[in-house]
Order: C-alpha cells, then structure tokens, then sequence
C-alpha cells in the first residue's frame, strides 16, 4: 500500500513569526466552525505545526488542508498568501501513485503546479506549468528534469528534488497519523479544537478527511466521517 497525505507548507520571510503563523491558521480554522480546546481528547480536529530554524518552510499538518484536487488546494492556500503576503506550497499523494505540488503566490499572482505520475486515474487532469516554478527554486534545471522522470513511487520525486524545493523528504511527506516523519531537532506545536455547539444539529456526520482518491465507478474507496450531532445508525 502506498502513501496518503496531504500537508501545507509556508515560505519564511523576517516578517513572519511563528507567533503570526499559528494565530492566522488558529483564526482559519476558527472560521470552518471549530473552536479551541486544551486537549486531544476533547478535539475534533488537530493542526501541528513544525519549526526547522534550518528549514526555509514552515509546515502545518491538519486535516483541514486534506486538498484532493486543485480547487480544493488553492482555495485553502491563496488566502494564506494573500495574508501573509509569501508563497504557500501545498501537496497531496494519491497512494503513491500520483502526487501533486501547488505553490501559490498571491501578490505575485503566481500559481505553479507540478503533478508526478497519472493524475486521470484520480480525476486530475491539471498540466504542469514547469516554468512558473523558475523563479521559486533553486535549481529549476535540476527540478524541471526531476520533474520530468517516470517514477514508480510518486512521493520518490519529493526526495529527488527536496534540495532544489528547500524542503526535506520528511517535512514534505509527514501528517497528522505520521508526525515521525519529521526530521529530529525542528519543534512542534499542536492546536486542538472541538466543533461548535451551535453548528450541531440532531443528527450530521462532517466530512472530516478523504482517505482516498475521488470516488470512481467500481472502485473500492474510503471516506472517513466524525458524527458531530446524536447518534447515528446505518
């Protein structure tokens, strides 16, 4: 079986804080109807946030960036940018079989997009616009060649080209159920909220994190729901 996960990562600039980070993705996920809470226990949902002194990115790992297509991804991240005015990278792995980069720049108006192995077979058919990317690594030649390979494992090419993107293997590939991922020595901050009271109704199950790729005709797939109101039955 292959590799799922979907993570955000955040281009560090002498403006941006650690401090200014967590408040305006604490504020975001505020903004879906999740209000904070001191422990997992107690949570429906969860942001952990990782901190590399030595790591151009800072990197946030919540189900609420589960972006499985491109809308769904530059929705989330554009306003990231927008506010803190600085590039912000999305990435989604399909099971390893297809694996896509996002990197958006709001101010810049810079939406680059790099999509490794068969997108169709996920309902993605978004092209590569390798030359957007020019400006926002630091080997595009040594990129855009990686880019180009056929890769067995999709999530390989994240390895390949981690130095050109400024973002390590496990930094890249890490989430919430794999926070080991991790390089050793970066600090990390976890933020628990709870759903609202007043966004319950009697009954309703909230889409929390597609598992599994768009659901495709005689294809097995998985979704995986919280019930955030009574019981449920069926």
């Amino acid at each position: 079986m292959g590799s799922w996960f979907s993570n955000i990562h955040i281009r560090r600039k002498s403006h941006i804080t650690e401090e200014l980070v967590v408040e305006y993705i604490k504020k975001m996920i505020n903004g879906y109807g999740f209000s904070s809470t001191e422990t997992a226990e107690e949570a429906d949902m969860v942001a952990v946030f990782y901190f590399d002194e030595g790591s151009p990115w800072i990197s946030v790992y919540s189900h609420v960036f589960a972006h499985d297509d491109p809308d769904s991804c530059s929705g989330k991240i554009t306003p990231i940018s927008s506010e803190l005015q600085t590039d912000v990278m999305g990435i989604s792995c399909f099971d390893s079989d297809y694996l896509y980069l996002n990197l958006i720049n709001a101010g810049e108006q810079v939406d680059a997009w790099v999509g490794i192995g068969q997108g169709k077979a996920v309902g993605i058919s978004r092209r590569n616009n390798l030359s957007v990317w020019k400006k926002k690594v630091s080997d595009f030649a040594c990129f855009s060649e990686k880019a180009k390979e056929r890769y067995t494992i999709a999530d390989e090419f994240l390895n390949e080209a981690s130095s050109c993107i400024g973002l390590s293997f496990g930094q890249s590939t890490a989430s919430v159920e794999a926070l080991d991922h991790l390089p050793v020595g970066g600090k990390t901050i976890s933020l628990y909220f709870s759903r609202n009271a007043e966004n319950l109704c009697d009954t309703q199950l909230a889409q929390v994190f597609k598992n599994s790729i768009p659901c495709l005709i005689g294809t097995e797939n998985q979704v995986t729901f919280i019930n955030i109101g009574e019981a449920s039955k069926g």
